[in-house]
């Protein structure tokens, strides 16, 4: 039995760390949630490879639980405030049931007297409370604004879009499956998270160049449209070095 629940933890906290990845993506405008997805992201790595010794002795029941979990929440529209608010929540959400899972190991680890499994556990289930108590705090925070003040939803859209420096600074810990499902076809990984950051920055050009155009109000479609594309040239180079360097 004490297998079927490091097959639960191992998954919970890999889907925890693909969780972290997606909301470092989704909000890479903002520097304190780049670093802390980041650092999350390699402590649910870290714990998952301490369990294991634990499945080399007891083995590993395999689990889709938390992964599951994972892909019935973060979903909808997550840009600005209130969508970081309901990323909060859903990782706040995750975690708690990772934390279940923990609790529920310690105790199993006591009963069969295994010491090493029981530290395993013990600093697993203080980093996750951690973890816990880091995301209500910004829940707290973000929810006074998210809630009352009245959101401008284009000028919204334009603060929320990231550069591509800030895309590349969390590119790298995004899971391969989630670049897969954005860029199909990749020869390699790092090819792979530098044509991510290459399309993420051609639709950074191209919505700001749009939406800035039309809240000043003034120019015809086509001088919109000319200068969109004026924009995108200027930053085809850089890309395509980009690229060019990641698939080497």
């Amino acid at each position: 039995m004490i297998a079927r629940y490091l097959g639960l933890t191992t998954n919970g906290e890999r889907a925890l760390a693909d969780a972290f990845a997606l909301v470092a993506l989704r909000h890479a405008v903002d520097p304190e949630v780049r670093r802390a997805a980041k650092m999350y992201y390699a402590w649910c790595r870290a714990r998952a490879q301490a369990l294991e010794p634990a499945v080399e002795r007891y083995g590993s029941v395999r689990s889709v639980d938390g992964e599951r979990l994972r892909r019935a929440l973060f979903r909808g529209n997550r840009m600005g405030g209130f969508g970081l608010l309901r990323d909060f929540h859903d990782l706040v959400t995750l975690a708690t049931s990772l934390r279940g899972c923990w609790s529920v190991l310690h105790q199993a680890a006591c009963g069969s007297r295994d010491r090493d499994l029981v530290e395993a556990c013990r600093g697993g289930h203080t980093e996750i409370d951690r973890v816990i108590a880091w995301l209500e705090m910004k829940l707290h925070q973000a929810a006074p604004q998210a809630l009352t003040v009245p959101s401008q939803s284009t000028k919204e859209m334009i603060t929320s879009l990231p550069s591509l420096a800030q895309v590349g600074a969390v590119a790298g810990i995004a899971p391969t499956a989630l670049l897969r499902r954005l860029v199909p076809i990749a020869p390699r990984p790092g090819a792979l998270v530098a044509v991510l950051a290459a399309a993420l920055g051609a639709m950074v050009v191209r919505k700001a160049g749009l939406s800035r155009s039309m809240l000043r109000g003034g120019p015809s479609r086509t001088s919109v449209r000319r200068r969109s594309v004026n924009l995108r040239k200027a930053a085809v180079s850089p890309i395509l070095s980009l690229v060019r360097n990641a698939s080497k």
